[in-house]
């Protein structure tokens, strides 16, 4: 809203500008609508939503021809290869406006960032996870040096951690009844696999580091 005045007057003013917002939020059953993004009044997002998407469209002049545009979209979802910015700028140095204007939405957007993309790099990367996850665990149990089970015991705790990521938490997190239920049952489930780690090898890692 700061940046369109400067990329071309809005000839509705700066308060006009709301107008032309919408906010989609996605869920099973289709996509909900609003417009200007004022008119959704909830404190938090529905329990099934799957992604969240601002939507701004405007132009300005006449004839068509030599109308000035912008549509921009904003998509916060679920999983990463569906979250993303888009913009389209029909203007003088459309391209200079258009890296000012990413960079400042970019800006707004790093106060808000989570490390969730830590457990995303790619829809099959959970699966070779928990499947290292599971071999280490059986080398643990396999092998005598305490080294390599402390080690192994770690990699599997690692992979435990981000295969539950992958599941209990979405690349972008939504304020929702149901996945503040979900940030809860995680880090207690995580917590409680954690001290039964450390428990089980506290033993033979004293003796490694300390010989007793």
């Amino acid at each position: 809203m700061d940046k369109i005045p400067g990329i071309f007057p809005p000839a509705t003013g700066p308060n006009g500008l709301e107008g032309n917002t919408t906010l989609l939020l996605s869920h099973p059953n289709g996509t909900d609508h609003f417009t200007p993004t004022g008119k959704y009044a909830q404190q938090q997002l529905d329990n099934d939503t799957e992604s969240v998407a601002l939507e701004f469209k405007y132009h300005d002049g006449q004839p068509v021809s030599e109308r000035q545009a912008i549509v921009l979209t904003i998509r916060f979802s679920r999983y990463s290869e569906d979250s993303d910015l888009a913009i389209a700028l029909k203007t003088d140095t459309a391209r200079e406006k258009g890296i000012a204007l990413e960079q400042g939405l970019l800006e707004k957007l790093e106060q808000s960032k989570n490390r969730n993309w830590i457990a995303y790099p790619n829809e099959g990367t959970p699966i070779f996870v928990f499947i290292g996850g599971f071999l280490a665990f059986l080398f643990a149990l396999m092998t005598d040096s305490p080294v390599l089970k402390t080690l192994c015991i770690l990699v599997f705790v690692t992979a435990v951690y981000l295969f539950m990521h992958s599941f209990m938490k979405g690349y972008c997190s939504f304020d929702s009844k149901r996945q503040k239920m979900m940030n809860t049952i995680f880090k207690l489930i995580f917590s409680a696999v954690t001290i039964f780690i450390i428990v089980s090898i506290a033993t033979p890692l004293r003796k490694t580091l300390w010989g007793f």
